[in-house]
């Protein structure tokens, strides 16, 4: 301490030096940091570069140009789609202007009138029901739809009318079985506990066997973006009906997509036709098989409303 005081100068020059070295450890410290923050980098950029260089198409000014050029060519089909399923004709008039009841008691005998024309229907053209047949609407033989289901039992009953309007029309031999697919979501909307039907099978009595479960695998549904409902409707008859019926759903003015055919052979066959004599007739008699056919409506106001 003595000599420090004695020699001023070289106390103020060890402190100089002192003071430098710090200020370099400290400009080494912050260089090499940059350093490794440069170097973090670049090791990134190069491995954006590596993953560009693996794309494919390569993003060349080329492969852009047919890139967007193919955006326009699925842009026009999707109009094209889009107007297709928007429907043009009298099925579709008919379903733009139908008028949704406002109250139950109106859904209530909308109901009634449609099992009564249907029933007419029927029976004008040969084409066996069960005595009590609803058409899956059994739930409402006594009462009215609940007020938050009113637009979507209405809209359902339309569905069906005109899948059983045209099926009768290409005359099956007996209409068995009417089921709609449980409600789960209405116009793109979670349905209420209160609007939620009751699951087939689980409780009895009346609309029980209005409702079936749709597999997933087979519907075109994508929550959220696509809403859909599904029907399925079984009879017996000849195959020339069922091929004349499907020829109609194919052509028809509703989205209306025909996602499961199942056939077997009948209980009951029909009139066959028995060899003549000479064996000039057929060997085979002709017999009725019992069809499954599961339909699913696509609701259009879903695709516009999401963009597709």
């Amino acid at each position: 301490m003595n000599t420090l005081r004695k020699n001023p100068l070289f106390t103020l020059a060890l402190v100089t030096l002192s003071l430098v070295v710090l200020a370099e450890a400290w400009s080494l410290q912050a260089s090499y940091a940059a350093w490794r923050s440069a170097r973090r980098q670049l090791d990134q950029a190069r491995r954006e570069m590596r993953a560009m260089n693996g794309l494919r198409p390569a993003p060349t000014a080329e492969n852009a140009a047919l890139i967007e050029e193919d955006l326009a060519d699925n842009r026009h089909r999707l109009a094209a789609l889009q107007a297709e399923l928007a429907g043009d004709g009298p099925a579709a008039d008919e379903w733009e202007d139908a008028l949704v009841p406002l109250q139950r008691s109106g859904a209530f005998f909308d109901i009634a009138a449609f099992v009564e024309k249907l029933r007419d229907l029927a029976e004008h053209n040969g084409v066996r029901l069960k005595p009590d047949e609803r058409f899956s609407f059994s739930a409402y033989a006594n009462e009215a739809p609940e007020s938050g289901r009113i637009s979507a039992v209405f809209h359902e009953r339309m569905i069906v009318q005109h899948l059983l309007e045209t099926l009768i029309a290409a005359h099956p031999h007996e209409v068995l079985l009417v089921q709609r697919e449980r409600a789960r979501q209405a116009l793109g909307k979670p349905a209420s506990a209160g609007a939620l039907a009751a699951p087939p099978g689980r409780l009895g009595g009346a609309g029980a066997g209005d409702y079936f479960e749709m597999d997933p695998r087979f519907s075109l549904r994508v929550p959220g973006a696509v809403e859909t409902r599904a029907f399925r409707v079984s009879f017996t008859g000849y195959t020339p009906a069922l091929r004349e019926w499907l020829n109609w759903l194919a052509d028809s003015e509703l989205p209306l997509l025909v996602r499961m055919v199942e056939v077997a052979p009948s209980e009951a066959a029909a009139k066959g036709v028995v060899a003549t004599a000479d064996g000039t007739g057929p060997l085979i008699p002709r017999r009725m098989s019992r069809f499954v056919v599961t339909v699913e409506w696509i609701d259009p106001g879903t695709l516009a409303a999401n963009g597709i």
